[in-house]
């Protein structure tokens, strides 16, 4: 899995999409990685920003990997999730 994290250029967080009621990173985007781009969690990240919000690669700059968490759910289970911060330009 991967979240991101949007910015402006003030630093102020431009953009939030899960329910408050979600469990897991209630408030924030998280994009989904298909199969094709498992390897490739920004991609999913630019690919679900676009699907979602119409801002493309060219409107956001910096969008970098900055943590991965691992979980262990119900003992069996280990997740990933990859964490992507960027900064939305004013002018795109």
């Amino acid at each position: 899995m991967a979240v991101a994290f949007l910015f402006n250029e003030e630093q102020e967080v431009l953009f939030l999409q899960k329910k408050q009621k979600d469990t897991f990173l209630a408030g924030f985007l998280v994009p989904h990685i298909e199969g094709d781009e498992i390897n490739e969690p920004q991609k999913a990240c630019y690919r679900e920003i676009e699907e979602e919000t119409g801002l493309n690669s060219d409107c956001i700059k910096n969008l970098g990997l900055r943590y991965v968490v691992l979980r262990i759910k119900d003992n069996h289970e280990i997740r990933i999730q990859n964490v992507f911060i960027g900064i939305v330009l004013k002018k795109f």
